[in-house]
C-alpha cells in the first residue's frame, strides 16, 4: 500500500497540516481507547490488510534543483541535480490485536516493523545517442537511440531498523530480533539512545525530515548511480521528420523502451550500527500484551516513533543491552528493470510501462509495478498527465501532472495519491517538482 495519511484524524488539524507531519520530528500521540485502531477495525483492516504478513507503505519528495541540456540531430547531452527523500517501512498487525494466527511451528502472534529513511543530493549527466547501425534493417525515419545517466550521490542522514518479535504458543517460545543501522543525525540519537534506554526523557534530535538544513548534512556517505536504456521511434507520420531539421517536428509515432534504473550503492563512512537475536521461555507474552494494551496510533514511518513502539513490547531493553559498533555501511539502490510503451498522437499521448524491482533495501521489495498513463496538450506549452498504477507490493495509487514547456525553459509538478483513501486524506503520498529546465 502507498503511504496515505495513516493515522485516524483525532487533532482537528487540515489534511496538509497532517500531510506535512509526516516529514517533521516525531511527537508522541496518546489516543483514547474510542479512537484507537484496536476498537476501529474497518480502520485497522484498511491499513493493515493481511493477518499474517505485514503492510508495505513508503513516501518520497524528488526536487529537481538544475537542469541544463544541448541536443542536435545526433546525441543529447545534458546536465542535472537533484534532491530525493525517500521513506519505506513496513507494520504488522500484532502492535494492535492479540490474537494468534496459524503457522508451520503452529498458532503464533508477531508484532514486526521495518523502518528506512534516507535522503542525498545527486548531480549527474544525461546522455543519449542516435545508433545508425541498425538503419539498414529499418526504415529512414525510424530511430534507435542509446541513453545513459551517470551521477555522484552525496548522501545525508539514513536510518534503517528492523525488529521483530514472535511468540510460539505451543512451545512457549519468545523469539527477539532488532538490527539497526544508522548514520548522521539518526547515529547520534541511536548513541544517546543507548546511554539513557528511554526516549521519553530524551530531547528530540534536530532532525528536519523534509530538507536537511544546509548542504553540510550531505557529507554522510558517497555513491554512485547509473541508468542505462534503449528507445526505439516508429515514425507513424512524415517520413522525414526524424531525419531532417527542414521537415516539422513528428507528431505520430510509435515508442518502445527498456531501461535498468538506480544502479548503484552509497556508502557511510561512520556509521552506527546493532545486531541482536535470543529466544526465551515465556508462559504468556506479557510484553506483547502490554504493547496492544497502549493503544498505539498507526505507525506513521519517523524513525523516532519507531523506537516509542520498542519501548512499548520490551525490546528497547535489549537495546540497551546490546553493545553499539561503529562500521561503513553500504546501501544498494533500489534497481528496477523496465518497459515501455509510448504513442503520441498529435496533442494526445498514451503510455503502458511495466516494471519489476530487483532487490530488497529502502523504498524496495522484488516485486511487479503495472502503470497506464496520458497526457493532452489543450494549448501549446501546456501538457496535462494523468496516470493509475499497481503494485503486488506497494498497491494501486493514481497521478497528476502539469508541465510548461517552452522552447528554452520547462517547469514540470507531479504528485501521487492513493487510490483507496476511505479516511478522507486528499494529501499526496508523493511529490515531484521537475525545477526549471534550460534548454539550449
Amino acid at each position: 500500500m502507498v503511504h496515505p495519511n495513516l493515522s485516524t484524524n483525532t487533532t482537528g488539524k487540515s489534511d496538509i497540516a497532517n500531510w506535512l507531519m509526516i516529514y517533521e520530528p516525531y511527537e508522541p500521540v496518546s489516543l483514547p481507547a474510542p479512537n484507537s485502531l484496536r476498537q476501529n477495525q474497518s480502520e485497522l483492516n484498511r491499513l493493515i490488510t493481511s493477518k499474517t504478513e505485514p503492510s508495505h507503505f513508503r513516501s518520497s519528495i524528488t526536487q529537481e534543483l538544475l537542469s541544463l541540456g544541448y541536443q542536435n540531430e545526433q546525441i543529447s547531452v545534458g546536465l542535472y541535480a537533484e534532491y530525493v527523500f525517500k521513506q519505506s517501512f513496513q507494520v504488522s498487525r500484532g502492535w494492535y490485536d492479540d490474537e494468534y494466527y496459524l503457522s508451520p511451528a503452529g498458532p503464533k502472534r508477531t508484532q514486526w516493523l521495518a523502518q528506512d529513511e534516507i535522503s542525498y543530493l545527486a548531480v549527474g549527466i544525461n546522455y543519449s545517442e542516435r545508433l545508425d547501425i541498425f538503419s539498414d534493417f529499418t526504415p529512414v525515419s525510424d530511430q534507435f537511440s542509446l541513453g545513459f545517466s551517470p551521477r555522484v550521490i552525496m548522501a545525508g542522514s539514513h536510518s534503517m531498523s528492523r525488529s521483530e518479535s514472535t511468540y510460539y504458543q505451543e512451545s512457549n517460545e519468545l523469539f527477539q530480533a532488532l538490527m539497526i543501522e544508522s548514520a548522521g543525525l539518526y547515529s547520534d540519537y541511536l548513541n544517546s539512545l543507548h546511554t539513557s534506554g528511554i526516549p521519553s526523557t530524551l530531547s528530540q534530535p534536530k532532525m528536519n525530515h523534509l530538507y536537511p538544513a544546509s548542504i553540510k548534512d550531505f557529507k554522510e556517505g558517497l555513491g554512485f548511480a547509473m541508468d542505462v536504456g534503449l528507445r526505439y521511434t516508429r515514425n507513424l507520420a512524415n517520413e522525414l521528420s526524424l531525419v531532417s531539421k527542414s521537415s516539422p517536428k513528428v507528431a505520430r509515432a510509435l515508442h518502445i523502451a527498456f531501461s535498468i534504473n538506480d544502479i548503484g550503492y552509497i556508502e557511510y563512512n561512520k556509521g552506527v550500527n546493532l545486531v541482536f537475536e535470543g529466544s526465551s521461555t515465556v508462559d504468556e507474552p506479557t510484553q506483547l500484551d502490554q504493547a496492544v494494551e497502549k493503544n498505539l496510533p498507526m505507525y506513521e514511518g519517523s524513525p523516532e516513533q519507531y523506537f516509542y513502539f520498542l519501548e512499548t513490547n520490551g525490546q528497547l531493553e535489549q537495546l540497551k543491552n546490546t553493545p553499539l559498533s561503529r562500521m561503513k555501511n553500504t546501501v544498494l539502490l533500489p534497481t528496477k528493470a523496465q518497459v515501455g510503451v509510448h504513442l503520441l498522437w498529435n496533442r494526445w499521448s498514451v503510455q503502458a510501462d511495466l516494471q519489476y524491482a530487483l532487490f530488497t533495501t529502502f523504498f524496495s521489495v522484488p516485486g511487479w509495478t503495472y502503470s497506464a498513463g496520458a497526457s493532452i496538450q489543450p494549448i501549446k506549452g501546456i501538457i496535462v498527465s494523468s496516470g493509475y498504477t499497481n503494485s503486488t507490493i506497494w498497491g494501486d495509487d493514481i497521478s497528476i501532472g502539469l508541465r510548461l514547456a517552452g522552447s528554452m525553459l520547462e517547469v514540470e509538478l507531479s504528485g501521487r495519491w492513493p487510490l483507496v483513501t476511505d479516511n478522507g486524506n486528499i494529501m499526496p503520498s508523493s511529490v515531484g517538482f521537475g525545477g526549471f529546465n534550460i534548454r539550449l
